[in-house]
């Protein structure tokens, strides 16, 4: 994934394909996410990756809650760490960094829905 917006563009970190500590490629999260689908607890689409993900939102609250027009669509950057757990000696460790983007809407205030006409 590509993050675009201001011309910044970060590639994807691939960091470790086995445990850095005691070299094992048994993970705990791939195998109870390949488990579970096989199970039909999750889908086949869930979890692409088979793995543990961490998404680390980075916005601005008192911008998100600044004065805007309902429906704005805010955009802000996304850092996801994809993680597993050594099956052997259990120490967390990170598979791959990406960069992305997420939006979220401003949702009108009260005193915002109040003004609206009725009907």
């Amino acid at each position: 994934m590509v993050m675009n917006g201001d011309g910044h563009q970060k590639e994807p970190l691939e960091c470790h394909d086995k445990c850095p500590e005691c070299g094992s490629e048994r993970g705990l999260v791939s195998e109870y996410v390949a488990e579970l689908k096989e199970q039909g607890t999750i889908s086949q689409d869930s979890f692409p990756a088979g793995l543990g993900v961490l998404e680390l939102p980075f916005m601005d609250v008192k911008k998100l809650t600044a004065l805007q027009l309902p429906g704005t669509i805010r955009p802000f950057p996304v850092m996801r760490v994809l993680w597993d757990v050594c099956g052997e000696c259990f120490k967390l460790y990170v598979r791959r960094i990406e960069y992305t983007q997420r939006a979220v809407m401003q949702q009108p205030t009260a005193s915002q829905l109040s003004h609206l006409p009725p009907g």
